[in-house]
């Protein structure tokens, strides 16, 4: 168990406590099967982008709640090391995945262009392989939380920046399906002992705010 996915564990399994929900009620509320959670909040596995930007809509904080602490220190001789800091603050509020991974991939490019560097130095900035940032452009790859802070690093940014617009909105007696309008803030909710979820709840991707249509979604 590395530092890094035991950050993540205590993390996780902070944000859960604080929005009173079982493992079986946030992998009803985010799409995800409990054992999945409970590997990452034993610190067994590391998350990918699409499971932070779930499991965050289950727990109804921002994506970059999940990653609070956590940044990438580009080693120059030797390889870079990840650090962690803070603890993480208290907690508030398309299933096709193909949608947030573009945006990524959008907000990557960005950022490289507005740095004026190739592709292949953003990889030897982030002591990645020259060819990720072509794969993360073109929306081919999806990646895991390492990788997320290694291009932060490499583009100057915060995590936040990289995972700003996504959000995983969960579905309410309807079936999920994908929109795109914009974020609103909104207060913190307490969920009464009668909205607990007693099974799977549909659910959709959102990029700031609004959901695809379900014939853009292929669906």
């Amino acid at each position: 168990m590395s530092d890094l996915t035991q950050h993540f564990a205590a993390i996780l399994t902070r944000e859960r406590a604080l929005a009173d929900l079982s493992v079986e009620e946030l992998g009803y509320l985010s799409s995800m099967d409990k054992s999945a959670i409970a590997d990452l909040e034993r610190g067994q596995r590391l998350p990918r982008l699409d499971t932070i930007v779930k499991l965050a809509g289950g727990l109804e904080i921002e994506p970059c709640e999940l990653l609070a602490g956590m940044k990438y220190r580009p080693g120059r001789l030797a390889p870079g090391t990840f650090e962690v800091t803070d603890e993480p603050r208290e907690a508030r509020e398309m299933t096709d995945a193909l949608i947030i991974l573009r945006r990524f991939g959008d907000t990557v490019k960005h950022h490289r262009q507005r740095l004026g560097v190739s592709q292949e130095e953003f990889g030897f900035r982030g002591n990645m392989h020259r060819n990720d940032a072509g794969h993360f452009e073109r929306a081919e790859r999806m990646p895991m939380l390492e990788t997320i802070l290694k291009v932060a690093a490499a583009l100057e940014v915060s995590p936040c920046e990289l995972l700003k617009g996504m959000s995983w909105k969960t579905g309410r007696l309807i079936p999920g399906r994908f929109e795109f309008e914009e974020i609103k803030p909104r207060p913190a909710r307490q969920r009464s002992r009668q909205e607990r979820p007693a099974g799977p709840v549909p659910g959709w991707f959102e990029i700031e705010g609004r959901r695809i249509p379900d014939e853009e979604a292929g669906s």
